[in-house]
């Protein structure tokens, strides 16, 4: 059985794309794109794991070798409608702890098409 240290820790994760807003009012492309920022999100606490077990330490080097080399983060990014580079940087920055997380909810993170 888990403490009740090891659980709070686990419900502490950190939402950052999932409620920022969208142009998009179809409620299907609106379910889609929440999707695919959840995966961000997701990437982003696997990243920020604090590895107590090898699984755990496995989790947190993909996503961050998902993050810096994979192309799909950068598909994932466009489909989540979100500018691939910015959130690569910011990400990247914000792991190594070379700068806070921007407030993405104040700077535009759209792809320019």
């Amino acid at each position: 059985m888990e403490t009740p240290e090891k659980e709070d820790a686990q419900i502490r994760r950190v939402k950052l794309f999932g409620h920022l807003p969208t142009p998009i009012h179809d409620n299907t492309e609106l379910r889609e794109v929440n999707l695919w920022r959840a995966v961000l999100d997701q990437a982003l606490n696997d990243a920020l794991l604090n590895p107590e077990t090898t699984q755990d330490k496995i989790a947190k080097d993909k996503a961050i070798h998902w993050i810096k080399y994979n192309h799909l983060f950068e598909t994932v990014c466009t489909w989540a409608l979100l500018d691939p580079k910015l959130v690569r940087t910011a990400l990247l920055d914000f792991i190594d702890g070379r700068r806070p997380l921007p407030d993405f909810g104040r700077i535009s993170l759209a792809t320019s098409d």
